[in-house]
């Protein structure tokens, strides 16, 4: 006789327990038309994460991360892209916005973990720099700049205000109390460096007249004429055209390294001027500068390259007849008689 029947739909599935004797397990027994589909009984696939980049106060274009990553896959942190931040350099980014994370450079990688990422800009703040000004021996109120100026920000450099200073005239600033430096004008402009600046009054002597501009600063005539030696003041750059023309009771005159060009009739007729040493700084002689200056028998030049000097310039013509040029060495004697200007004086140019 057949047993009872389990076939069709009223039979989906059939368990039987069996307790084993001795033991609390339980075996389960099951049958089923359709058995489960592969891959069923494991998680419904691998989760992925990504990575966000925040300006973080900054502006521009934020990187962007498009990958979708696994866990442990390596990521590549991007770089700033075209994110600023006035008086801020990026330096990197972090996990935290607050800087108190995890901190990773442009071009490191690291594992992903299991969540997304935000990284945040990491700004630091760039150094400012500061403008002071000194009186340099003058007395009254100094100017007062209470800007901060970060790198390569424009400084517009104050006037003299009230300062003044018994038989000076005031020129123009000098980042160097004894007007070595630069020069600078009142209201130029100059690029912050990396560094404070202070800026010193530059003083002459009242009896010369002078004009500044940028960083330009020209003798142009004196109220009386000057005898003797003449020093021309640290910090002028130009001995002006006709400056002391005539200064007949001249005997010698002391230039400073500021000094770079010396103008056209500058010294012209000093007939009491016996010598002139010209520094290295000295880049161009005018036409007749020290034309007819009779007395005048040695000319120093301290230069390597000869200093710009006119073609057919009279400017060492008609001085005494035992006239010397001397030149820095034997070595560049036959640089300077063959250079413009001076190749008119070839016969007279000698080594120290």
């Amino acid at each position: 006789m057949r047993g009872p029947s389990y076939a069709g739909a009223m039979a989906e599935l059939i368990f039987a327990c069996v307790l084993l004797a001795g033991c609390n397990n339980f075996f389960m027994f099951g049958v089923s038309h359709d058995p489960p589909a592969v891959g069923s009984l494991t998680s419904g696939g691998s989760s992925t994460y990504t990575v966000t980049y925040n300006a973080n106060a900054g502006s521009g274009n934020v990187p962007t991360d498009s990958n979708n990553y696994l866990q442990k896959a390596a990521v590549t942190v991007l770089g700033s892209g075209s994110l600023v931040r006035t008086g801020y350099t990026f330096t990197a980014w972090n996990t935290q916005a607050n800087g108190g994370g995890t901190v990773y450079a442009a071009g490191v990688t690291f594992p992903m973990g299991t969540a997304n990422v935000i990284l945040y800009a990491v700004w630091t703040q760039n150094p400012t720099y500061t403008v002071t000004y000194n009186a340099n021996a003058g007395s009254g109120n100094v100017p007062t700049d209470s800007n901060n100026y970060l790198q390569k920000a424009a400084v517009t450099v104050l006037g003299s205000g009230s300062l003044v200073r018994t038989g000076y005239t005031f020129i123009a600033w000098n980042t160097q109390a004894n007007g070595g430096g630069t020069v600078y004008a009142a209201g130029v402009t100059f690029p912050m460096g990396t560094a404070n600046v202070i800026l010193y009054a530059l003083w002459t002597s009242s009896n010369l007249t002078i004009t500044s501009s940028g960083t330009i600063v020209t003798i142009t005539g004196y109220t009386t004429a000057p005898s003797g030696l003449l020093t021309i003041p640290r910090g002028v750059t130009n001995v002006g055209d006709n400056a002391f023309r005539h200064c007949t009771a001249l005997t010698s005159v002391s230039f400073p390294s500021s000094v770079t060009s010396i103008g056209d009739d500058a010294f012209r007729h000093c007939t009491a001027l016996t010598s002139v040493s010209f520094p290295s700084s000295v880049t161009s002689i005018g036409d007749n500068a020290f034309h007819h200056c009779s007395a005048l028998t040695s000319v120093v030049v301290q230069a390597t390259t000869p200093p710009a000097l006119p073609s057919g310039s009279g400017a060492f013509s008609n001085c005494a007849a035992g006239l010397r040029i001397h030149v820095p060495s034997s070595a560049l004697v036959a640089t300077y008689k063959a250079a413009t200007g001076w190749s008119d004086y070839a016969s007279i140019i000698v080594s120290p």
